[in-house]
């Protein structure tokens, strides 16, 4: 009929939606075996600077998760130029940013805002490396700010799967990113160690919070009892690996680099 609009057609603002997703989350598993790392190394070995191999796999990470999350920006933006409909199992509801110049999933608007947030304390740390030279603590101010920028991001790989909860890939996906945010959350928890030395072990406290928080959140995004029980499985192989990962990459890199370990190093990663 002459004169009738056109009909929005229907299109998935990426190819396949599990795609991103899961690139996301390998950038996540990159950030947490890193972190683990370089806390292994810190204790093995000693202070470090700001170019090491734990740090270039932390920052590969978070750009990782950060070009995927851009990219999924850009397409559902295009999308929406378009007037194509938004798939909301690609992310979720795509939000206006920066006045409606771009339209962002909201999962990937999270994910994206955690990377670029550790970009810029990327560049704080970077800075405080050169000012004091080698850095000893995990609870320095780029450090927390990293931390808290990791931890962002891998919240947004939990909504990007969320959103996708009807489908099997966004099922196990949810499982995966609720762990990865749960075991780097005990690394964040050690940022509390500031607050130290009174009655009350901060540490603890932060652990306990943050443990109970996830297991809640997995049962309120999963519901279903196989894949609670998954979450709980994984959660300890992942840790049973990284408890012979961290300990092994810290010798080889060590020794790589022509570097001792300490006369104390304990036994247990």
């Amino acid at each position: 009929i002459h004169g009738r609009a056109p009909a929005i057609t229907r299109a998935v603002t990426a190819p396949r939606g599990w795609i991103p997703a899961y690139v996301v989350l390998l950038g996540a598993a990159f950030s947490l075996s890193a972190a683990s790392w370089d806390i292994q190394w810190h204790i093995d070995v000693g202070p470090d600077t700001f170019f090491t191999l734990p740090h270039l796999f932390l920052y590969a990470g978070s750009a990782l998760s950060g070009l995927a999350s851009l990219a999924v920006v850009l397409m559902t933006t295009a999308a929406r130029r378009n007037e194509r409909e938004i798939d909301a199992t690609v992310g979720g509801r795509a939000v206006r940013v920066f006045g409606g110049t771009f339209a962002a999933p909201l999962g990937y608007l999270v994910s994206g805002t955690g990377s670029a947030g550790f970009l810029l304390y990327g560049l704080f740390d970077l800075w405080w490396h050169s000012l004091y030279g080698f850095d000893a603590v995990i609870a320095s101010p780029p450090h927390i700010g990293l931390l808290l920028s990791i931890t962002l991001s891998m919240v947004g790989a939990v909504m990007v799967f969320a959103a996708g909860m009807e489908h099997s890939w966004a099922r196990t996906g949810a499982v995966l990113a609720l762990v990865v945010t749960l075991a780097f959350s005990l690394v964040t928890a050690q940022g509390l160690e500031a607050f130290e030395g009174g009655p009350v072990n901060a540490i603890a406290v932060g652990i306990t919070f943050l443990t109970t928080l996830m297991v809640f959140t997995a049962v309120g995004f999963l519901r279903d009892t196989r894949l609670v029980l998954g979450f709980g499985v994984v959660f300890t192989l992942l840790q049973v690996l990284l408890w012979w990962f961290s300990p092994w990459a810290t010798r080889a890199y060590a020794a790589g680099v022509g570097l001792p370990l300490r006369d104390y190093v304990p036994a247990a990663p």
